[in-house]
């Protein structure tokens, strides 16, 4: 009995070392950085070949045109070259810890993908086009969907993916079109993202190839 109750104690107080260190993780600050949040953004190279930038990458915050988000969260939006309609909107956060990340992207993965105009009627699960395959290995957290729309005019896809690398975070949307990008296309988006991200914050040791 008592060598079982050592086992006991033992083990109790290894989950309690595993619940500290994890707690520990997550509410410690974040780390400084090497970069700044502009080389979070994918260069045009890395898009399609008809797409541009509508305007510059921008300071995100209350007083900004968005009216969201903190003066060191930034985004960018895109349009095709033959038209003047934004196709596509890149939005990256920067944290002040890894807890606070966590909670942004519960916030925000709930705000994209179920209650916002955008993504308001998913698909199931198991219902995201196969051409749409990329998951991330290196993520914290990481979801991708795409919804179809049909309307008397006109008719596509709108796809977009959410993600958490430490304390920053990530969203993509776009348009999927003929004109715009194919379900492929988006599908190479999302890998270039995500070796983006593994390369800046040093997550593996190998390139993330997206060809």
């Amino acid at each position: 009995m008592p060598h079982n109750t050592h086992k006991v104690t033992l083990v109790l107080l290894l989950l309690l070392a595993c619940m500290l260190v994890a707690c520990l993780r997550t509410v410690e600050p974040a780390k400084p950085r090497d970069f700044g949040i502009t080389d979070l953004f994918l260069p045009l190279e890395a898009l399609p070949d008809n797409w541009q930038e509508v305007g510059d990458i921008q300071a995100m915050g209350p007083d900004s045109s968005l009216g969201f988000g903190d003066t060191d969260d930034a985004f960018q939006i895109y349009g095709v070259r033959q038209g003047r309609i934004p196709v596509a909107s890149y939005y990256v956060y920067k944290n002040d810890s890894i807890a606070e990340a966590e909670r942004w992207y519960d916030r925000d993965l709930s705000f994209w993908f179920s209650k916002s105009p955008i993504f308001g009627q998913l698909f199931g699960e198991n219902s995201t086009p196969k051409e749409v395959s990329y998951r991330s290995a290196y993520a914290d957290q990481f979801y991708v969907d795409c919804e179809y729309r049909k309307t008397p005019v006109d008719s596509g896809y709108t796809c977009g993916v959410i993600a958490q690398y430490e304390e920053f975070g990530v969203f993509f949307d776009t348009v999927v079109k003929p004109d715009t990008v194919s379900l492929e296309g988006f599908n190479t988006i999302v890998c270039n993202i995500d070796a983006l991200f593994v390369a800046r914050l040093a997550l593996s040791s190998q390139p993330i190839d997206c060809r």
